[in-house]
């Protein structure tokens, strides 16, 4: 569904944050004029794997994730994006197609800026360039290291990393509650295993009294067993 773009870029949360902190106003001015505003409900698909980028994609609201399949049968999820940040970027800038398709996880908010206006406005904008060429370097970084973990580590490892990486500060002593907000199978497709590996390492670990689970909700009752099964250092006191 198409939005008007200058009224919500006018009030845009993501405007100083990100990617979009490193535009100039005279180049936001430029993006609010030429970009299309879109929402888009709970899975849809932005774009799919193996077609050409036109322009590129800007999450201001909202999660998505990028899906790749084997053959159509089994699927992986490498990335999730949170807003604010940006959609196809590293294919709309070398050049090559989608590796994968973007598929809203909820309701999401999402500007697009065709090619022309892209590389017209953003020829003006070093600042955003230099940002990208850190963010490159860092998504370089993090893929080298799920790489390491698909290879080398258990799915017991993983999934303690992952409940670790979402958690938030222990703020009542009674552990460190984290919500799984990505369903079973997404979180499957993102560990790089099965549901049903994940149901039983999940039911394992609250068997050992680590976690709890209520809904989609886990309390880490044992971050420290954790952090140990994870290969972690242990959290500074």
């Amino acid at each position: 569904m198409k939005t008007p773009t200058s009224t919500h870029c006018k009030t845009c949360l993501a405007r100083n944050t990100g990617s979009f902190a490193k535009i100039s106003p005279q180049g936001w001015t430029e993006f609010q004029r030429f970009c299309s505003s879109n929402t888009y409900a709970k899975g849809n698909i932005i774009f799919y794997a193996n077609n050409q980028p036109l322009g590129l994609f800007f999450l201001c609201s909202g999660k998505v994730k990028v899906v790749k399949s084997a053959f159509g049968v089994r699927a992986h999820i490498p990335r999730v994006i949170k807003a604010p940040d940006l959609l196809g970027d590293r294919a709309f800038i070398s050049g090559e197609l989608y590796s994968g398709t973007g598929v809203a996880m909820e309701p999401s908010h999402i500007c697009f800026l065709d090619a022309a206006h892209m590389n017209r406005i953003f020829a003006k904008e070093p600042a955003f360039w230099q940002f990208m060429a850190r963010r490159f370097a860092d998504e370089l970084g993090a893929a080298e290291d799920r790489m390491v973990d698909l290879a080398l580590k258990t799915i017991r490892e993983r999934l303690a990393k992952y409940l670790l990486a979402l958690s938030g500060p222990d703020e009542d002593g009674r552990g460190v509650r984290v919500e799984l907000e990505e369903s079973r199978q997404e979180t499957a497709e993102i560990l790089g295993t099965t549901t049903e590996a994940i149901c039983r390492t999940l039911a394992e670990f609250r068997s050992r009294r680590w976690i709890s689970i209520k809904g989609p909700f886990v309390l880490i009752q044992d971050p420290e067993r954790l952090r140990q099964l994870a290969g972690l250092p242990a959290a500074s006191l």
